[in-house]
């Protein structure tokens, strides 16, 4: 129960990519040059988040417990951490945002020119996502 907020994040960040991407659909059919990739990157970044944010805490429960049921040796302790689950929810984690952050700005700044938001929304848009990953102040105030 204790990665539950990091649970609760990702869900957060999957309804963000979904919203994100139906604006990118919306902004794709007023301008069909907006390319498709970049309507999903939102999603994607969203969807590799989550499986960070199970696989990171699965991985270090799971060699939390081998390290515990075996000899306790300063050299396995060493070795908690490094496994692959733990390696790549880490990554996913770090991954993820920077994918989302990609689409919500870009979505952002196209729905602000094909008039789906307006000026000052469409700038909220871009800031928000920049304070995704640059967290300058620590309650969510923006986004």
């Amino acid at each position: 129960m204790a990665h539950a907020p990091g649970l609760v994040g990702a869900i957060g960040l999957l309804a963000l990519g979904w919203t994100v991407t139906f604006l990118a659909s919306a902004t794709r059919a007023r301008r069909p040059e907006f390319t498709k990739l970049v309507a999903y990157l939102a999603l994607v970044g969203a969807v590799l988040y989550a499986f960070g944010a199970v696989l990171y805490p699965v991985g270090l429960v799971l060699e939390g417990s081998s390290f515990l049921d075996g000899a306790r040796t300063v050299d396995e302790a060493r070795d908690v951490g490094t496994g692959g689950l733990v390696i790549s929810g880490s990554l996913l984690l770090q991954l993820g945002p920077l994918v989302m952050v990609a689409g919500m700005f870009l979505v952002s700044l196209n729905a602000m020119r094909v008039g789906l938001l307006t000026r000052f929304l469409g700038i909220l848009g871009v800031v928000s996502a920049v304070l995704i990953i640059i967290p300058l102040v620590p309650l969510p105030l923006v986004q």
